[in-house]
């Protein structure tokens, strides 16, 4: 009876051990199977430009679509890890200077759970994702949304792009990866990447070519009147003793309303009869019957207005131009105010009529 008693006693133990461990089973992301499956993209979206550009504003962005697929088994969840980073580039920066020249940057931001920009730091695990259902090529979709952004506001002029950034990667594996730091297969790591250079950091997942960037739109303003006459009283010819007398003024202005905040228009004028002319006199028109006059124009500071070519650009090297102001507002005025005097020239002093007559030509930097 003793003996019955004890075998007994051993078969429970059995049959409890079996109940004990047959709920558990192996549930793991198959290594070697992580892939991947495609990766699309939508073309740039242009944005527009405002009036006044500052570093971050942004260009032009696009999403891209990552799918991955991978394997696993059994039902208990495990992770799954997407990541990007720039394997050259500023150190941290979210924002790369990848188009130094241009005054462009690049940045790129995972749409994910943490989610964040990339930066040069790998396996941050900027998507983090708990997967449960076992099965094969099960799929891991990643959204990625790519941004150009203005990175130096003095040198962003905008159209093609003529440089290309570094290098990108994109990554995607299970904890094991991340844990190693390294997109190499081997051992239980499951892991898929895309090492990116060049031109395809900013068209992988399309065909497409860079976008051309907006041009910065040039504030001006809106001139107040283009025909302008200045009536001269007439003066004796006796106030005029020698070369560089000077006789009679009349005060002038050319308004310039409509400015766009920052507007910088710089004016040159022109001898309409002799447009070689770079003196600061301006000669007389046929038709004048005095001689041995001429004009000069005097700006608010004293200062004589020097002749030059009909500048439609603005450069330190066009004679004679100067810059009028700077619109403090959008919308605002500015006012030039010129004074037209007599001066007496080199030539025989004759009495008579005096007419002359002067362009001025508006740009802006």
């Amino acid at each position: 009876m003793g003996g019955n008693m004890f075998a007994q006693c051993i078969k429970m133990i059995v049959v409890a051990l079996v109940w004990c461990y047959s709920p558990f089973s192996m549930a793991i992301i198959a290594p070697g199977s992580c892939n991947v499956a495609s990766v699309t993209s939508s073309p740039y979206t242009l944005e527009p430009l405002p009036a006044k550009l500052t570093n971050g504003t942004i260009l032009a962005w696009r999403i891209i679509t990552y799918n991955f697929t991978y394997s696993k088994t059994g039902s208990t969840s495990d992770i799954l890890l997407a990541d990007a980073w720039y394997t050259s580039g500023v150190t941290g920066e979210t924002t790369q200077p990848m188009f130094p020249d241009e005054g462009v940057g690049v940045s790129l931001l995972v749409l994910a759970t943490p989610g964040g920009y990339a930066n040069t730091d790998a396996f941050r695990g900027l998507s983090t994702q708990s997967v449960g259902n076992p099965g094969n090529n099960l799929t891991y979709q990643v959204f990625l949304q790519q941004f150009l952004v203005v990175n130096d506001v003095n040198r962003y002029k905008g159209g093609a792009l003529s440089g290309y950034p570094k290098g990108l990667t994109i990554a995607f594996g299970n904890q094991k990866t991340w844990d190693d730091k390294t997109v190499l297969a081997g051992g239980t790591r499951c892991v898929a990447s895309t090492a990116l250079f060049g031109k395809e950091v900013l068209t992988f997942g399309t065909t497409g070519e860079l976008p051309t960037l907006p041009v910065p739109k040039t504030p001006t303003c809106d001139l107040g009147g283009t025909n302008i006459t200045v009536p001269l009283q007439g003066v004796e010819s006796s106030a005029f003793k020698k070369s560089g007398d000077l006789s009679g003024s009349k005060l002038f202005s050319i308004p310039l309303g409509n400015c766009g905040k920052d507007a910088k228009p710089y004016i040159t004028f022109t001898d309409s009869n002799n447009k070689a002319n770079r003196s600061n006199i301006l000669g007389l028109s046929p038709g004048s019957t005095a001689t041995g006059v001429g004009i000069v124009l005097e700006k608010s500071d004293g200062q004589r207005v020097q002749f030059g070519a009909q500048n439609t650009s603005v450069s330190g090297s066009n004679v004679g131009q100067f810059m009028i102001g700077t619109s403090a507002v959008e919308g605002g005025s500015l006012l030039l105010d010129i004074t037209a005097k007599y001066i007496r020239t080199d030539e025989e002093l004759k009495a008579g009529e005096v007419k002359a007559e002067a362009i001025f030509t508006l740009a802006y930097p």
